[in-house]
């Protein structure tokens, strides 16, 4: 073997071993190395549900004021009355919680809610009464889930303090909601203004 061949067969095992070492490398980074400036997920959710939050309060708001003014139903007008105070109440919480976080809330329903109230917004005596208890069940079905979430997951303490506060409450307008409409609790001769134990 001549003195060039050995050469050559060295530099050939030199540069196996450096592009082993090379692969090896790259695969022993961690599998979620992310860049020094990527945002932690956790932070874009507690914003999100703030702003969800933000746009489905103002909607309760909203579509209680309509019940105020259409319904014909006294207890009806005094469960949207409770709507309109409880949610008032909170929306002012989360102003006040969204300046010291930073975040800007909506001015705004989003195209969803503005589309329930315009929806509801055209039903008529009892049918109005039909379709705003229904929808007041089923929103409040979503939002119990959705701060029930934040309570529990929520990474910002605030966030998940304000979660849980309210949570109680609207899960008393979910039971009221319900005896009204016949779909669930004590039946449709209770009183909406005293839900009894939660």
């Amino acid at each position: 073997m001549t003195n060039w061949t050995r050469v050559a067969m060295l530099m050939a095992a030199v540069l196996v071993v450096g592009f082993s070492a090379s692969v090896w490398a790259q695969d022993a980074k961690p599998a979620d190395a992310r860049p020094a400036d990527a945002k932690p997920a956790a932070a874009i959710d507690d914003k999100q549900f703030m702003m969800d939050a933000a746009s489905s309060g103002m909607k309760e708001v909203m579509i209680g004021q309509l019940a105020l003014r259409q319904s014909e139903n006294q207890d009806v007008k005094k469960f949207a009355q409770r709507l309109v105070d409880d949610h008032t109440k909170a929306n002012m919480e989360l102003m006040t919680l969204a300046g010291a976080k930073n975040v800007t809330l909506p001015r705004m329903l989003n195209e969803q809610h503005q589309a329930m109230v315009q929806r509801i917004s055209q039903a008529k005596g009892a049918d109005f009464d039909r379709t705003f208890l229904t929808h007041m069940v089923d929103s409040h079905k979503e939002g119990v889930a959705k701060f029930e979430a934040q309570a529990q997951g929520g990474k910002d303490a605030d966030v998940k303090a304000f979660a849980a506060k309210n949570l109680p409450t609207l899960k008393e307008h979910l039971q009221m909601a319900q005896r009204l409409a016949g779909q669930g609790g004590a039946g449709t001769g209770a009183n909406p203004a005293n839900p009894g134990n939660k």
